[in-house]
């Protein structure tokens, strides 16, 4: 298996593609999956918790590999991560991670993520959990 080409295609689909759905997470997540991001450990329904808040979050991501490497069923990536919020704010991140394969399903992800550009509250867009709330309006 190109554990390479794996992993873009889950980053792709499951982070940036706006047709993704929850019930899609077996086919690229094994059950007992863990992260580790920005000294925060997050279990498989914690990572959805993050995938939800992503959603809420942002109005559209796009994910640009700079360098893939691969050992065996590991795979490093360094990448940059564009978003931009539905208030028209633009994010960028700088990500390094590694990613851990069990047969074609992802198993474990050891990650850091540095924000680039963007607001300060957006620094931990690679751990998130809820939502931020809404900025107020000046009607």
């Amino acid at each position: 298996m190109d554990y390479k080409q794996r992993l873009q295609a889950c980053l792709n689909r499951v982070i940036c593609d706006p047709d993704f759905t929850p019930a899609e997470l077996d086919h690229w997540f094994c059950p007992d999956y863990v992260q580790l991001v920005d000294d925060q450990r997050l279990d498989r329904a914690a990572f959805e918790q993050h995938l939800l808040a992503l959603r809420q979050s942002l109005a559209r991501c796009e994910i640009h590999f700079v360098s893939l490497l691969a050992e065996g069923n590991r795979v490093h990536s360094l990448h940059r991560v564009r978003a931009w919020r539905h208030d028209g704010a633009q994010i960028e991140c700088k990500v390094s991670a590694l990613f851990t394969f069990q047969g074609e399903r992802l198993s474990h992800t050891d990650e850091l993520t540095c924000l680039l550009a963007g607001e300060p509250a957006d620094r931990d867009l690679g751990s998130r959990l809820t939502a931020p709330p809404a900025p107020a309006r000046s009607d």
